[in-house]
């Protein structure tokens, strides 16, 4: 069995992402005094059709709780509790609380509950003939749950969007008030909510009767649902121990972003073997918000990108926020492996100066002895690959800014630690940024650490004149 011990030193020690979970769970079961340390966390996936994987061929594959289980790997049990044709409603034509299914959920007693229900009850003879069923009925379902394991933590789904009115199921009537319910629920109840609605309204191409999901779907649903997951349930890592060099112990996400991170990395995973890239860019938000696969919320420099990389097949590997702690682990976590780039660019060590509540600042003597070790587990994952290492940008508006003379110091202590490396070009561009005075201009970079387009194209073209970058792909591949 763990122990608290074991649970604090879970914040400080390189530990597999499902330990973190497992962790979380045990401390709630010390509390009641009745561990089962061996067995699984248990997810329960409740459902209609979209969960039960009704159309796909191989539902055991390619169902989403199938490929779910597949993210969270192998001390996770997924099962899948879907029911086609199922309602929420308990007056619906097929309301699942009456199905085997359900019992057999709370039989399970699992200790995570993933609903995602209220598709069949935008039907006329559902929510048309029982308007006010609908979220008693939710609230008699989330209890059931409660009293068949008081610890279970529960997510509600808003359904993934209806693209026409077929089978019944009215897409304006699942928008405009079925899903509202499912928010009032879930506020009144105080639980997480996971959108399928909005992230998914751009995939009709995946949705191939309007309704559900082929395997990409799926595969998409899947990944929206770890994220949430891992996000709500992990407990946040921690970088604060003064007696190591903290930005060599690989650890997951460390800091709340406007983003998911966990999310991004299950895209990533996906991204990676489906692009087969020529390129691979690894770093944070700098990196992450100039373009490309996995998608940003927002392209900062597209038209720099554009310019830079052509037809090229590029994987962006940059997260906001991350530190070089952070890429390790998700080097460690899968993100390169089974990747051939010609050309892997790194850019990473700004956000280590930064002290917070979840990390410490790290000196340049530290960031610098990381970087080199994430130059070693590029060259072990994709030995084929010339690696770009950047030096760290500019910060600040003013070359008084307190960043400056730190990231000065990386830079020179990178310059010669990677001087004479086999497939490594240090590439410090930081004076293109700067104007003669030595002050950083609003229009390159905005808030004095990301670049505008303006300052992308500077870093796009810096890596043209390198001669590194390999050549495009014929426009008709």
């Amino acid at each position: 069995m763990a122990t608290r011990e074991n649970f604090q030193r879970a914040h400080m020690i390189r530990i597999p992402l499902h330990s973190f979970v497992r962790a979380l769970l045990l401390a709630a079961v010390m509390v009641t005094g009745s561990a089962r340390a061996a067995e699984n966390i248990r997810l329960a996936c409740v459902g209609d059709s979209i969960t039960a994987g009704y159309t796909l061929r191989d539902k055991a594959r390619d169902a989403y709780p199938s490929q779910l289980s597949r993210l969270l790997g192998p001390d996770w049990t997924v099962r899948n509790f879907g029911v086609s044709g199922a309602t929420l409603m308990p007056g619906g034509d097929l309301p699942y609380d009456r199905q085997p299914a359900l019992a057999a959920a709370l039989a399970w007693k699992p200790e995570i509950v993933v609903i995602a229900l209220g598709t069949n009850d935008s039907k006329e003879i559902n929510i048309g003939r029982h308007p006010g069923d609908f979220e008693p009925g939710y609230h008699d379902l989330i209890a059931k749950f409660r009293q068949a394991n008081p610890q279970a933590k529960i997510f509600v789904c808003l359904p993934p969007p209806a693209f026409a009115d077929v089978m019944n199921i009215r897409a304006d009537i699942l928008r405009n008030d079925i899903v509202p319910r499912i928010r009032k629920v879930a506020a009144e109840e105080k639980l997480p909510i996971i959108d399928l609605e909005q992230p998914l309204r751009s995939e009709a191409g995946h949705f191939p009767d309007k309704i559900h999901p082929d395997p990409e779907g799926a595969a998409k649903i899947a990944r929206i649902v770890y994220g949430e997951v891992m996000r709500d349930t992990q407990p946040g890592a921690k970088s604060l121990d003064p007696a190591v060099n903290t930005a060599l112990l690989p650890v997951p996400v460390v800091e709340r972003n406007s983003y998911n991170w966990w999310t991004r990395h299950a895209e990533a995973l996906d991204a990676g073997p489906r692009i087969q890239p020529d390129i691979v860019l690894l770093g944070d938000s700098i990196t992450h918000f100039w373009g490309g696969e996995p998608r940003a919320g927002s392209a900062n420099g597209p038209l720099a990108w554009k310019n830079t990389f052509d037809t090229r097949p590029v994987l962006n590997l940059g997260f906001g926020w991350d530190r070089t702690q952070n890429l390790l682990w998700r080097i460690d976590h899968g993100e390169l492996d089974g990747l051939r780039p010609k050309l892997v660019i790194l850019n990473i060590g700004t956000n280590n100066l930064s002290a917070t509540n979840n990390a410490r600042a790290n000196t340049p003597q530290e960031i610098v002895e990381a970087i080199a070790v994430i130059r070693e587990r590029v060259r072990q994952k994709c030995p084929g690959a010339h690696l770009i290492v950047m030096g760290v940008f500019p910060r600040g508006p003013q070359p008084n800014n307190p960043f400056r003379a730190p990231i000065a110091a990386i830079n020179a202590l990178l310059a010669k630690r990677l001087a004479g490396l086999p497939d490594t070009t240090f590439l410090d561009i930081g004076s293109r940024f700067l104007a003669p005075d030595g002050s950083l201009p609003h229009d390159k970079m905005p808030d004095g650490t990301h670049p505008s387009e303006a300052g992308y194209a500077i870093w796009g073209r810096a890596l043209t004149e390198s001669g590194l970058i390999p050549p495009p792909l014929p426009a008709n591949r």
